[in-house]
């Protein structure tokens, strides 16, 4: 019997300090706040089972368990496969790690200033 295990890992900086600064300008115009945002990368791995593999999964992604709460998760729809997911999970079997299911990369953002961010223009945060 296989068991799907799903590890949630938190990454680095998503983007850089100028594009960081693009978004959280977009943000505070929209929504006349001045609020501060900050970005980190949120993965989701599905493992086919819990052998073995988990730290060297973090070593490439960079990544570690998540220990932050973020405000807002942006990432791709609801039953898509993106590019991104495709070529890392190539990678991750090119080293030899057959065990992930899935893989994909979403942007957990930190909004300081905000209290309900549901009541905000949000289109910035989405291509």
């Amino acid at each position: 019997m296989s068991k799907t295990i799903t590890l949630i890992l938190e990454g680095k900086e998503s983007f850089t300090t100028s594009k960081l600064e693009q978004i959280q300008h977009g943000f505070n115009k929209n929504n006349n706040k001045k609020s501060l945002l900050s970005c980190k990368d949120i993965f989701l791995v599905s493992l086919k089972n819990p052998i073995g593999n988990e730290e060297n999964i973090k070593n490439i992604l960079d990544a570690s368990h998540v220990f932050n709460s973020f405000d807002l998760i942006v990432g791709p729809r609801v039953g898509t496969i993106s590019p991104w997911s495709s070529k890392t999970k190539d990678i991750i079997n090119n080293v030899g790690i057959d065990n992930v299911d899935s893989i994909e990369k979403f942007y957990g953002f930190k909004i300081n200033g905000v209290d309900d961010i549901s009541e905000n223009d949000l289109s910035p945060f989405f291509d």
